[in-house]
């Protein structure tokens, strides 16, 4: 009877390494991956309709819907510094992903993602640069009139944000079918 009971209990351990090594158990770290995932996502997402108001902004200035202020600048800098807060945020939770066992595929989409934050970090300081670039140019102007558009969009600063952006929308495109592929929720 004892010796049963001992091959008994080896069977279920066998059986229980057999489980373990194969990934099943494996169900709460991907769970786990798709929270932060979700996280990441929401934090970025925040940061690109921040930017999208940003830049529908500037696109207004540059028709003559507005003028470059002291309002405008305090608008900019608070937005700016919300997206750097959003970008942490994403950062860390694709971050954390990165640190679970057995969930290769998130992963590689929190990678990916990793890319997009990166390259909207750049876009935001390239933002800084530009709107000081602006106060420079109208300080200099001293109420002389300017072609803001030409001015704008005649910058090196523009010409990177505008690279910056279709090198975000190839990078977070690539994610986006990385997460359809791999059915990733």
């Amino acid at each position: 009877m004892k010796k049963l009971m001992v091959v008994s209990l080896l069977g279920v351990l066998a059986l229980s390494v057999v489980f373990v090594a194969s990934g099943c158990g494996g169900d709460k770290s991907r769970e786990e991956a798709g929270k932060y995932m979700k996280q990441g996502d929401t934090a970025f997402k925040e940061a690109q309709d921040s930017w999208d108001g940003l830049y529908a902004k500037w696109a207004g200035l540059a028709a003559g819907a507005g003028q470059v202020g002291e309002n405008l600048l305090t608008e900019v800098e608070t937005a700016l510094t919300d997206m750097k807060a959003d970008l942490d945020e994403a950062e860390l939770a694709y971050g954390k992903i990165a640190d679970l066992e057995g969930v290769e595929d998130y992963k590689e989409y929190a990678s990916k993602m990793g890319e997009a934050v990166d390259t909207m970090r750049k876009m935001v300081e390239a933002a800084r640069r530009l709107m000081q670039e602006m106060v420079e140019a109208f300080t200099k102007s001293t109420g002389q009139g300017m072609d803001i558009v030409s001015m704008i969009t005649g910058s090196e600063t523009f010409q990177e944000i505008m690279r910056l952006q279709e090198e975000l929308k190839a990078v977070t495109g690539e994610a986006e079918e990385l997460k359809k592929e791999k059915g990733l929720e």
